[in-house]
């Protein structure tokens, strides 16, 4: 029931927007018929076109506001779960570090610092992602 409810929200506020656009047009013109055939009508022919004109514009300018919402609502929604994957990936930083880490382990390789089994536990710990090593 709650999930896509950004999608939900922008939908309901599309059909407000159509169905007051529709009703201030129904609601208008009927004004405007009871005035035209009424004596003295002309204050029921005038709050016609002021619901025909000003209603409409009212539903269409008002949907926007909950449009905008479901569109925020959606937008974070996809944010938090951009950000969950490359949180568990993790950061653009931490894998930074760990390829300087990896070069700084392949340099020792070659330099003799480290033997070759030294070099392969300090790179399945990096792999794993336990980065503590020195």
């Amino acid at each position: 029931m709650y999930k896509n409810i950004g999608v939900k929200i922008k939908f309901l506020a599309q059909v407000i927007a159509v169905a007051g656009v529709f009703g201030s047009a129904l609601i208008g013109f009927i004004l405007i018929g009871q005035g035209a055939n009424a004596y003295n009508g002309e204050a029921l022919v005038g709050w016609g076109v002021g619901v025909l004109l000003g209603g409409s514009l009212v539903s269409w300018i008002g949907s926007w506001f909950m449009y905008g919402f479901g569109e925020l609502i959606q937008k974070t929604t996809e944010i938090a779960r951009n950000t969950a994957k490359s949180t568990s990936s993790g950061s653009l930083t931490t894998q930074m570090e760990n390829e300087e880490k990896m070069k700084t382990l392949i340099m020792w390789r070659k330099n003799n610092m480290i033997t070759e089994e030294e070099f392969e536990i300090k790179k399945q710990a990096l792999l794993r992602g336990n980065t503590t090593w020195s």
